[in-house]
């Protein structure tokens, strides 16, 4: 077509790929937010957060025991210094994700962080486990 305006799929893509990062920085930030303001980025917040979120009660109990000992044995010890640097880090790869900066590294980082920065307290990661949190299972969900 003769001066219409053509684009090819690269441009296409490149323009999906943006929006992804635009929207992943966004969600980040957001959540940064909501963190900083529940003071989950003191030694207090996180520690109170990760008991809340192993709790056998309301949290996921022993369905992730492995990543509680890890938490336990490198976490807990230095929770200070540990939610200080998760401060930086999520600041960072939010900002750096909406404006375009280091977008491969952040990029590499934000969808490592992602599921735990979706992941809000007292959601069962165990999909195969009836009967916590109301949750009934996988086998719950068919009808």
């Amino acid at each position: 077509m003769e001066g219409g305006l053509t684009i090819d799929s690269g441009t296409r893509g490149s323009t999906g790929a943006t929006i992804l990062r635009i929207t992943l920085g966004v969600i980040i930030l957001v959540t940064w937010l909501e963190n900083l303001d529940k003071g989950l980025y003191t030694a207090e917040g996180l520690t109170s957060f990760l008991d809340s979120l192993f709790d056998s009660e309301n949290g996921n109990g022993s369905s992730l025991t492995a990543y509680k000992s890890f938490l336990d044995a490198a976490v807990i010890p230095v929770a200070g210094v540990y939610g200080g640097f998760q401060l930086v880090v999520e600041l960072l790869m939010g900002v750096g994700l909406l404006v375009g900066g280091l977008t491969r590294l952040f990029s590499l980082i934000a969808v490592l962080f992602l599921p735990r920065v979706l992941r809000g307290p007292g959601m069962d990661l165990d999909l195969c486990a009836p009967g916590r949190n109301g949750h009934r299972g996988v086998r719950g969900l068919r009808r």
